[in-house]
């Protein structure tokens, strides 16, 4: 573990919020609850879009309609996600930022988002129906890549709690 995390964690929980999201009792099981739910939501909507991608789910309605549904849940619920994450992280740094298996669930959720981002904007300009087969297949691989990575989210985030440093 690096003595930069180990310091940044030092600080983190010395800090009067860590003390505040610690001692109220009632604050990390709240905390934990609404990161839960909006893991749900953000994974729900990404995999009913990936799912539309791949022609598994709604292919009675045009793709921009159907991802215009779901996408703007994922990307606002995200931000809820993100903030609870980050008071769970600041409540308990030692658990969090020296864990392997939480630095794996940050890096595959940078890409998750970054492969949902990425078929949203060839969804969003139209230039999913304009693709060859060929790239049709190339963006039905990333929507798979894209499941396989809230996958990996959702057991790095509970294995978190088995291996806390």
């Amino acid at each position: 573990m690096s003595s930069s995390l180990r310091n940044l964690s030092q600080w983190l929980e010395n800090t009067s919020l860590s003390s505040v999201v610690r001692d109220i009792h009632f604050m990390v099981p709240l905390l934990q609850s609404i990161h839960i739910f909006s893991v749900a939501l953000v994974i729900w909507a990404a995999l009913a879009v990936d799912l539309r991608v791949l022609g598994a789910l709604g292919r009675d309605q045009p793709l921009a309609a159907f991802s215009q549904r779901f996408l703007p849940v994922m990307w606002w619920t995200l931000i809820v996600l993100l903030i609870s994450g980050a008071l769970l992280i600041v409540g308990e740094p030692h658990r969090t930022l020296q864990n392997p298996v939480f630095q794996l669930k940050m890096i595959v959720l940078l890409l998750g988002m970054l492969i949902t981002a990425f078929v949203q904007s060839f969804i969003a300009t139209g230039r999913l129906a304009l693709m060859p087969k060929a790239g049709d297949g190339a963006v039905k691989a990333l929507a798979l890549l894209s499941i396989g990575a809230w996958v990996i989210i959702i057991f790095a985030g509970r294995w978190i709690a088995y291996t806390a440093s």
